[in-house]
Order: structure tokens, then sequence, then C-alpha cells
């Protein structure tokens, strides 16, 4: 039991052995190596001559005990963890024994109750007393044992996270030091043992802090985990402050504020762009294990129920942000006691660490951060001892003034402390969406590799989303010339030389210089001003599509100067949309970062419908002459904003290591396994075959149907895509044989490629280019998610930046070897007369 408790402070519950077998020497092969069948049988030692359970509900329970944990039997007073129980397995317990337990006339548990009453005898006299006698259930539960107050140093009053329980604060509360005591916080209608009416977000808040007034004495700190779990940290901080209890310190746990916009046009756009109604459970569970939660022992209608509390709490809690800020924007309180952010520097949810502490000064006077190295997001599971340290000891040190002695960032240490920005630092303003907390003069620099905050006098502009929005119009608008200009003069190309070589060359040149260039403008973006290499950028696409313009004006479109542009082009173009994505971050106030996003997004995948409607009319009524000087005018537009609009001096994205780095890394750790290494050489091979079907689509079409045809076609590629995504998103893909669903959709991919080539009938190529975007959405969904929920959440960069090397790596290949040579070839046997002619 020792051992185990001890294994709990590192490990999640579900990896602590179940038992533990003691053998002189571990056995070998010939080779040296570990010999596995040679192992003997763990066996789980139990006492001797246990009590067997005489109630009905201990028979009840002992026999639910015995199937969960896998055992012959179980006795009365056996203690569950000590028989391998975990938390994952107690929420089991207790949903099967709400109905059972009903129909024996006793009244459901909770995971707390098992957690609190550890044996079979224990937990059944719980569960026999009615619901006069258990009286209200309490929302404060202590898991730490109960320390005098002449002894007690601190009290924490943890909340757990959305969708999550009281217990999963169980292993921080074992690494506290014995002068302080854990409180954890148990939300109504999260317990799938016991129906419990929700309480409403204030309410909930209002509620735990009476119950905190009532039971709770001595120094205190209050800790909230991820988004409901902090907002509800911070609400019931300020309630107690407003009644006069003071408190030591408030913990935000992976989490900073967030908020929607006030506009409603803004919220209404980035609400669209989410599709959040049409995420189904299945994607939740899959995010939920790339970022460490193992649901795999949970039934789906246990996960359904989890992740329903988990939506309905973050929008409760981004409802709640934006309330908060906007009443302390209109003069209300703010936290006294210092507000720190415990992050893990590997968590996505962390980005920006550096500087989105100081956004806490919206809602606090002083803020700080402290960093867990290779921390995730749910770390307070398995880092709890560095948790324990950390909220034992960062809040003291700000208040006494000695961060200096708190760890700092080195090769030793498992958490450091970065920065903090105090109650002498006037607070950010929030006059509405255009404005966000900027680096403060007040800001102390830590350990961590963020800049210091800069001065007033060269902190530059706020970030704002009014700013964004102009930015993002302009570069909208230049990347829709673009799109023009690309789906067009390759039409042009075909048409005026009827040549498939020059028109597969085209695609070939379009994309090659930037897959080679890629690495480089990563690397140079990153180190760059995101402005300057975006004006830069514009410049040099615009020139090329003015000397594309020139040369079409003087009858020279067909010469060889049109690929020197086009490669040009396309160097341009990746560095202007790289440095465009990661300056989205630096334009926009961060709290409203996922809003701006959506709004990017929706961009986007609406030009994708537009273009080509737009491209063939253009094309009809102003030919390519006049679509290419639209796209010089859109560059010119793009170019005139970003020379007026000044960027703020706060965070762009950027990579946690160069993308040759991410590639190198990504083949270390995915081509030692033998499935990923199958996975990704089957990727390579497909696109060498795939792309050329979409790349002659077109050149299909324009042999028996007018552009309009061909535009008609290409939105029927792109509604394939959307609605693919959005499939993929409502599905989640298979819970289990991932690989076998990816290789099944592939083969629908095949046969939508066949029908495809069918007959020349515009109806049935739209179907099949419709069945072709659909098949591949779904096949790339169900690759990223065999990602997200096999490989650790830290390498998934890796991973991925690897697969797109080896996925583009082909393209040109098919484009510009199989798809002209194919066409060639077989072109000429299925012409009336050929071979293939009958099929």
């Amino acid at each position: 039991a020792a051992l185990r408790a001890t294994l709990r402070r590192s490990l999640p519950d579900h990896q602590v052995p179940t038992a533990f077998t003691v053998v002189p020497e571990l056995p070998l092969t010939p080779n040296g190596k570990l010999d596995r069948r040679a192992l003997p049988v763990p066996a789980v030692h139990r006492a001797a001559g246990a009590a067997a359970p005489e109630t009905p509900a201990e028979i009840l329970l002992a026999g639910i005990w015995a199937e969960v944990l896998g055992l012959p039997r179980v006795g009365a007073d056996e203690d569950f963890f000590d028989l391998g129980g975990h938390s994952l397995l107690a929420t089991q317990v207790v949903a099967k024994a709400r109905k059972r337990l009903t129909e024996a006339g006793a009244e459901p548990i909770s995971v707390m109750d098992l957690f609190t009453h550890r044996t079979v005898r224990e937990l059944a006299a719980v569960a026999a007393r009615d619901e006069r006698e258990r009286g209200p259930r309490s929302l404060l539960h202590r898991l730490t044992r109960a320390v005098p107050a002449e002894r007690r140093r601190l009290t924490l009053v943890c909340v757990p996270y959305g969708g999550g329980s009281a217990v999963v604060y169980q292993p921080v509360a074992d690494a506290l030091p014995p002068d302080t005591e854990l409180w954890a916080v148990s939300i109504p209608g999260h317990d799938l043992g016991v129906t419990e009416e929700r309480l409403s977000f204030d309410d909930l808040a209002a509620g735990i802090a009476q119950e905190v007034r009532d039971r709770v004495e001595g120094p205190l700190v209050v800790y909230g985990h991820c988004a409901v779990g902090t907002a509800l940290a911070v609400a019931v901080a300020r309630s107690l402050e407003a009644s006069g209890r003071e408190l030591e310190g408030v913990y935000a746990g992976a989490q900073y504020p967030f908020a929607k916009p006030r506009s409603r046009l803004l919220t209404a756009l980035g609400k669209i762009a989410s599709l959040e109604p049409l995420v189904g459970d299945r994607t939740y569970a899959n995010w939920l294990t790339g970022m460490g939660v193992d649901t795999s022992e949970l039934d789906e209608e246990q996960v359904r129920f989890v992740i329903g509390n988990m939506r309905r709490d973050t929008k409760a809690a981004e409802d709640w942000f934006t309330r908060a800020i906007a009443e302390v924007a209109a003069g209300g309180p703010r936290l006294r006691a210092p507000l720190v952010s415990l992050v893990g520097d590997r968590d996505p949810a962390a980005d920006f660490y550096q500087e989105r502490y100081r956004e806490w000064l919206l809602l606090a006077e002083r803020s700080a951060v402290a960093v867990l190295d290779e921390g995730g997001h749910f770390f307070i599971t398995y880092r709890a001892a560095e948790v324990a340290e950390a909220v034992t000891t960062v809040h003291r040190a700000v208040l006494d003034g000695t961060t200096t002695t708190l760890p700092t960032a080195s090769p030793e240490s498992s958490w450091w402390f970065h920065g903090e920005t105090g109650s002498d630092v006037a607070a950010p303003a929030d006059t509405g969406p255009d404005t966000g907390p900027g680096p403060g003069p007040g800001s102390v620099p830590g350990a961590g590799d963020g800049p210091p905050a800069a001065s007033a006098s060269d902190s530059g502009p706020e970030p704002a989303m009014g700013r964004f929005l102009l930015v993002a119009g302009g570069q909208l608008a230049s990347i829709i010339g673009s799109a023009l200009t690309e789906f067009a003069l390759p039409i042009w190309i075909l048409l005026e030389t009827g040549s498939m070589a020059r028109y597969a060359l085209y695609a070939v040149v379009a994309m090659l210089p930037g897959i080679l260039v890629g690495p480089l403008a990563g690397a140079l973006v990153d180190r760059m001003d995101r402005r300057r290499v975006m004006l830069l950028g514009d410049v040099a696409a615009g020139a090329t599509q003015a000397g594309l313009l020139v040369l079409l004006l003087t009858g020279q479109l067909r010469s060889w100067e049109v690929y020197v542009l086009l490669g040009v082009l396309s160097v341009a173009l990746t560095f202007q949309r790289l440095a465009y994505a990661s300056a989205v971050p630096q334009l926009v106030p961060k709290r409203y970062l996922g809003h701006a996003n959506g709004i990017v997004q929706l961009a986007f995948g609406t030009a994708q419908f537009v273009v080509p409607l737009a491209a063939v009319a253009l094309m009809a009524a102003i030919g390519l002459r006049g679509i290419l000087v639209i796209d010089v005018i859109s560059y010119a537009t793009a170019i005139g904003i970003l020379l007026a609009v000044r960027f703020p001096r706060t965070l762009p994205w950027t990579r946690r290591e160069s993308l040759v780095a991410e590639i190198r890394n990504g083949f270390a750790h995915a081509w030692r396994h033998r499935g990923f290494r199958s996975m990704l050489l089957w990727f390579a091979g497909l696109n060498v075959f795939l792309s050329p079907l979409f790349l002659l689509t077109t050149p299909l079409v324009l042999t028996f149907d007018d552009l309009g045809g061909a535009a008609r076609v290409a939105v029927a590629g792109g509604a394939g895509a959307l609605l693919g995504g959005v499939a993929m998103g409502f599905w989640g893909g298979p819970r289990r044989h991932r690989l076998r669903g990816m290789l099944a959709l592939a083969g629908l991919l095949a046969l939508a490629g066949a029908v495809t080539g069918l007959r020349p009938n515009l109806w049935v190529v739209a179907l099949g280019a419709f069945g072709m975007s659909f098949s591949l959405a779904l096949v790339n969904g169900i690759y990223a998610t065999i990602v997200q929920t096999k490989v650790a959440q830290r390498f998934h960069g890796r991973v991925f930046a690897l697969n797109t090397l080896i996925a583009w790596s082909t393209l040109p290949l098919g484009h510009g070897v199989v798809a002209p040579l194919g066409s060639a070839f077989f072109g000429p046997l299925m012409e009336p007369g050929g071979a293939l002619a009958p099929v």
C-alpha cells in the first residue's frame, strides 16, 4: 500500500500496478534481453481469512468490486485501492452500483463516497442510510487528514476541471506536507453514481464560498484547474474577499481568462466557425485521450455523461469571464490576493504564458506564473509532487517579495518560477474587444524564455479586434486575388496550349519551391518581425502578379519566364502565409484568440466556395487580364493596410522547435514504431496516385463542358472537403480498429475516383469529385485521431510535421510525372477505337 501510494504521486491512477512481485533477478534470453515469458504471474497479496460480506448491500457491492477489479472474490474489510482500484475503476463501480443498489432498496453511492469509505462494509453502511439520514450533500470534501488548528499552516480549496470530480485532487492531497489540508469541491451533477440537481454557475460559486466560510479556518488558498475550475476558483475568491475573508493566494491551473468579444457579430461568426453543435462526443473523447485523460475503461454512456458536463462547464466559464471582466472594467474590485498561473510548458493551452499571465490583471491586483517542465494539460494527476510544492510556496514568495528563492529554469528543475507583475502596475484597460493587456512596466521577468515587459514608451499599440480585422481583411483580399489567378491561369494555359505537360508543370512549379523553402521560411519567420515579413511577401507576390500581367499584355505569357515568376510567387506566398498565421495571436487580445482563429478559418472556408465560381464569371466577363488586374489591386490594398497599421509588441505564435528539428525528431519517434512506419509509407504511395486524380479533374471536365462546368465541379469538391470535415467532427472516427476504418475509407476514395471517370457527364464527375474530397477528409481525420490517441501530446507536432513532409514530397511526383504520363499513355487507349474504349 505504501509503495502504491508513492507511485500515485508521479503516475496516473490507471498506471499504478495492481500487484507487486519480488524476484531475485530478472530472467534473460540468450541474447541478453528480458525474457518476459519466464517472469512469474503477479499476484495480489491479500490478508488471509478476509471476512465475507454479510448484508445484501455488502454482497452486492462485493460482487461489483470483484467484477470491476477482475478478482474471484472481495472481503468485506479489504481496501478498494489496495486491491488495485483507481479513480476510473471507482467511476465504473458507482455507475454499476447505481441501478443495482436502487433495485435492492438501498441508496446510490457517489465516487466521493467510495474514496472516503474504502471497504465494502463501510460503503454498504453509507448505501443503507436514506436521504434524510445523510442530509444534504456537501460541496466540500476533505481529502487529507484533519490538521489541528495550532499546527495547520495552510488550507487548499480545489475546484476540478470541467466534467471532473473532486477525487482528481487525491494525488495532490497525498503529496502535501503534513501541516496542510486540502478540501476538494464536488460539483453537483458531475457524479455518475448519483442523480443531483445541477446548480447555475453563480449559485454554485456562492454555495462553495458559503461552505468555505462555515467550515474552513485559517490561511486559505483557492485552486482551480482548466476552464470552469479556474472560473469558479476566481469567482469564489471574489465572493470571499467581498465578505471580508482574506486569502493568501489564488491559483489558475492550465488556464487563462477567455471571453467573448463584445461585438455580437464577431461572437456569432466565431460560434458559426466553431461548429460546436456539430462536434460529436467521440471527438471530445479523442481530444481528452490526446491530452492524457484515459477514457478507455468507461462505456459510451459514461463518456457522454462526462463530456456533456465538460461542454456545459466550458460555456458557463466563458460567460462568467466575459461578465467578470466587464464588471471590473466598469469599476468593480479586483482580487487583492495574488493570482498565480500554474501551467505545463507542453500544454497547447499554455501557449504565450510569458505574457498571458498578465491578463489576470483584468481581475486581480497582481499576478505571477510558474511552469512545469514537460507538463501537459491535466498535470494534477501525474505531477502531483511538483503541484503540491508550487501551490504551497509561490503565492507566499510573491507576497513576501522573495520570488528569487524559487526554482529557476534549468536542466535540474522540474518546475520553475517565470515572472510576476504586481499591484504597482496599472491594470490593463478593457474598454471592449479592441483592447487587451499589454506588457506592464512593473513586470518582473523570471527565469523563463519570454521577453521582459516593454516600457511604456516602446510598448506599441494595444492588441485589438479592430486592428486584427483590418489586417485580416487586407490579407484575405490578397489571398482571394491569388486564388483567382491560381484557378484561372492553369486553365488558360491548358486552353491556349492544349498541353497537359505544361498544365502539370504549372502545378509543380506553383507548389515545389514553396515546399522546399518551407523549413527555412518557418525559421526566418520565427526570428523576424511578422509585419515586415508579411510586407515583403505581399510586395514580392504583387510584383510577380504584375509581371504576369505584363507578359500577358505583351503576348509572352507562354514563354519560360512565366514559370520563373510562378516559382517566385510560390516562395513569396509561403513566407506571407506563415507570417500571417503566426501574427494573428499578436494582433488580438489573446482572451479572444479562439474567436479570431475561427473567423480566419470561416473566411478561408467561404473563399474556397466563392473563388471557383467568381473566377469563371470573371474569365467570361473580363478574361485573364482583368483577373490579374484585380489580383494586383488586392495586393496593393493589403500592402497599404500593412503600411498604415502598427503591430502590437506582443508575442506572436512561434514554433516550439524548428521545422527541421520537428521532422527529425518525428522521424526518430515514429519510424521506430512499425505501425506508424507502415502508415507513413502507405500515405506516401497513396499521394503519388491520388494527387493526379484531383489535378486532372478540371481538364477532364473541359473535354466535354465549359468553364462553368469546371467551376461547379470545383465547388462540389470543396463541399465534399467541408462536409467531410464536419462529418468527422460529428462522428469522431471509430472507437476501435481505426486503421481498418481508414483503409475502408481509402477504398471508398478509390471508388469515388472511378466514378469521376465513369462517363462524360457533369453530374457524374461532380459526384465523384465530391466523394473523393469527402473520403479524403475522413481518411485524414482518422489518421489525425490515431496520432492524437496513440502518441503523447508533446510529440504531436513532430509526428504531424513528418507526415506533412512525406505527403507533400510526393505531390510533385504525382503532378509532374504520373499525371502527364498517365494522360499520354491511357488517353489514346480510351479514345474511340482504342483498346480500352469499351471500358
